[in-house]
């Protein structure tokens, strides 16, 4: 499953209420979702309401059936405070990239030309070690992307670690959840490890919200798990910042890679006996799980 972006493509779908949406055609000039998207891939969408008053922007997946379906599994805005529109007669949906994804200097990174790739692409995966050995961990062109498929283990964390730089480091990276939302959450995780516990970011992605999380955790299946901060975000990518200074452990969030936002801050051995490794992955809860680090930059702040 792949997030596509494509051009002119636009349908009609006939069913009422807040669910999935049964594509009813292309229109006049435009190509469908299955021909444009493709089978089994998320899409970015603005959903206008039949009533000619309701609107929506989200992001779903793409089924081919009879009929064709769009999956609404996140709302990024709508005319009903965020929440999905309930639909009456003829709607219309519409591939497009929302405000949430375009700030004041332009598009995203992830909209732009050419794919970003990750700044360890030179030496792909050498540098990464699989924590547990059963993740599936590969290079490809959005980056470096962690895999664990549905039911592989109770909440068994597919990580990679690489060994941290010296202190004082920043590391930035652009990060994504890539699943088909079913019946539970997508979880992805990015911090650091001294080998047997860890600090994490943790997002949590839901049919019906994005959660943003700081864990800490005594194993790698989640043993002894402590929560230490909360919030929720839009989205399924967000920009993430890992600091080491000597002393602290900090997390930050940024919605440009520019400007960030400090989340959260802890003495840097309070829980950790040396935060020696930066740890990457995804769990599976009920359903495949997907995380990619797009790009990834180290400094000092």
């Amino acid at each position: 499953m792949v997030q596509v972006y494509a051009d002119r493509v636009q349908e009609t779908t006939l069913p009422t209420g807040t669910g999935t949406l049964n594509l009813a055609g292309a229109s006049a000039q435009f190509q469908s979702f299955i021909s444009g998207i493709g089978t089994g891939n998320t899409v970015e969408y603005c959903l206008l309401g039949g009533n000619g008053t309701d609107w929506e922007t989200g992001i779903g997946a793409v089924t081919s059936g009879s009929p064709n379906t769009l999956s609404r599994d996140t709302v990024y805005a709508s005319s009903n405070s965020g929440s999905k529109i309930s639909l009456t007669g003829t709607s219309t949906v519409f591939a497009t990239a929302p405000a949430h994804r375009v700030q004041k200097r332009g598009l995203w990174s992830d909209l732009m030309s050419a794919p970003v790739p990750p700044t360890q692409a030179a030496t792909g995966l050498n540098s990464w070690l699989n924590q547990p050995a059963s993740s599936t961990v590969e290079d490809n062109e959005a980056g470096i992307t962690v895999f664990q498929p549905a039911g592989a283990g109770t909440h068994n964390k597919a990580l990679i670690q690489k060994t941290a730089p010296g202190t004082p480091y920043s590391i930035s990276a652009l990060v994504s959840i890539d699943s088909v939302l079913n019946t539970d959450f997508s979880v992805l995780d990015f911090g650091w490890s001294d080998g047997t516990n860890i600090l994490v970011f943790e997002m949590q992605i839901s049919a019906t919200q994005q959660t943003f999380l700081v864990y800490q955790f005594t194993s790698f299946t989640e043993g002894g798990a402590t929560q230490r901060y909360t919030t929720t975000l839009p989205g399924r990518m967000w920009w993430i910042k890992l600091l080491d200074d000597g002393t602290n452990l900090k997390l930050y969030q940024s919605t440009s890679g520019k400007k960030w936002t400090q989340m959260y801050s802890q003495a840097r051995t309070s829980f950790l006996t040396s935060p020696s490794k930066i740890i990457f992955g995804a769990d599976a809860y009920n359903q495949d799980t997907y995380a990619t680090i797009h790009s990834w930059s180290q400094g000092t702040s």
